[in-house]
């Protein structure tokens, strides 16, 4: 989770997205925190979902609305080419959490959620998705801190990959993604209720596995 405050648009592409926290913090969850990771592959013309996505209980009023804080990173190595010059990415990954509700015509509807950095996007034209929501860009970050409250009853986790017109993958798009879900009263156990609700829903998960690498000096640059 980044610990560093909101960055102005303008000044993302100098200062980044933030600051990561400790590495304790990182490899551990507080009880009213919970983080998941995410890591697998995209074919072309197919989307990895996850339909039914854990909002904790405590994000969820007795009228229904999902208040809370969401943050997402998601990094990907795209295929390169650099005769293309500017367009030399070649893949596009982009991830979509958000509602999951039927709509007019009787079918469900997926609704964005949690925006790109800079914020909502509403205008679609190409150039102005690739300077204020990194298209191309393997590396995007998404966040949003809802407090007034979203209809919503159902949650959809969605990541979908496109290419270049002209361009044919021939393995699939590989990426990793993270999602981390905070609670502002930290009384609330927004781990545990999001464990049960995985496992409610038979959710197939593994521990992170952190292997500790102990480094030797090199004979004779130690004394």
């Amino acid at each position: 989770m980044l610990k560093s405050p909101d960055v102005e648009h303008r000044d993302l592409r100098y200062r980044g997205f933030g600051v990561p926290g400790d590495l304790d913090s990182i490899l551990s969850c507080e009880p009213w925190s919970a983080t998941l990771v995410f890591e697998t592959e995209l074919k072309a013309g197919l989307e990895f979902e996850k339909l039914g996505f854990p909002i904790p209980e405590s994000f969820t009023s007795d009228d229904g609305l999902v208040t809370g804080n969401f943050a997402m990173t998601l990094v990907y190595d795209p295929p390169l080419d650099y005769s293309y010059g500017a367009e030399y990415c070649r893949s596009n990954v982009d991830v979509s959490l958000g509602t999951y509700d039927m709509g007019a015509k009787g079918k469900p509807v997926h609704k964005k959620r949690i925006p790109e950095e800079s914020g909502d996007l509403e205008q679609k034209y190409e150039r102005y998705l690739i300077e204020h929501g990194f298209k191309w860009s393997p590396l995007k970050v998404y966040r949003r801190s809802i407090t007034r409250g979203i209809e919503g009853t159902d949650w959809r986790l969605k990541v979908s990959v496109h290419h270049r017109a002209e361009f044919s993958p021939v393995r699939p798009q590989s990426f990793a993604l993270v999602v981390t879900m905070w609670h502002w009263d930290t009384d609330m156990p927004v781990y545990d209720e999001v464990v049960r609700a995985m496992n409610r829903m038979d959710w197939k998960t593994a521990n992170l596995q952190v292997r500790d690498e102990v480094r030797l000096p090199v004979r004779g640059q130690d004394g």
